[in-house]
């Protein structure tokens, strides 16, 4: 596998996790629909670089997914509103084995003795560490959170005082 310094997440991911280097340092894998490779930093950073790419930020980003899915732990993300890419953890996202994967490449789930096999659209499976019924409910609130994303975007708010209603005063 090759190293790069650098990785703004794409449609073609299908999933990234974090590893330690030969000299203990954390970095990311990437697996994307036909290479995998190594980013010199951790998932969290990857998370942030492509966040910010798109002008928003990471913690602004969680506190909307938040506020949108009501759920406070194990929140899916968009990591990127125009090419509507979003991410979700296996668990929680501080944890260093979490693995973030990407909704939109998942294809099938199966169970596997206590575990999830995830099918994704290029024919490859991964393996992850949860039970079948949780991880679905993941995705699909992952989906959930992507196509609400979706349609607001498709369809902005637009505020019209009502003429029949007091105007503003003007401060003095």
């Amino acid at each position: 596998m090759f190293i790069v310094s650098d990785y703004i997440i794409q449609p073609q991911l299908l999933y990234l996790f974090g590893e330690l280097d030969r000299n203990g340092k954390p970095c990311t894998i990437i697996v994307e629909e036909d290479r995998s490779f190594i980013v010199d930093k951790c998932p969290l950073q990857v998370l942030k670089d492509s966040i910010h790419y798109v002008g928003s930020d990471f913690k602004g980003s969680l506190a909307s997914a938040r506020k949108t899915t009501g759920r406070s732990r194990m929140t899916p993300m968009m990591v990127n509103f125009i090419l509507n890419i979003c991410v979700f953890p296996d668990r929680a996202y501080k944890n260093e084995y979490c693995v973030w994967i990407n909704s939109n490449q998942i294809i099938d789930t199966q169970p596997l003795d206590g575990q999830t096999v995830i099918e994704f659209s290029n024919g490859s499976f991964f393996i992850v560490n949860s039970r079948l019924t949780p991880f679905r409910a993941k995705v699909q609130l992952a989906e959930q959170y992507r196509k609400t994303n979706y349609e607001r975007g498709k369809r902005p708010i637009s505020f019209i005082l009502d003429p029949k209603k007091r105007p503003l005063k003007k401060r003095e």
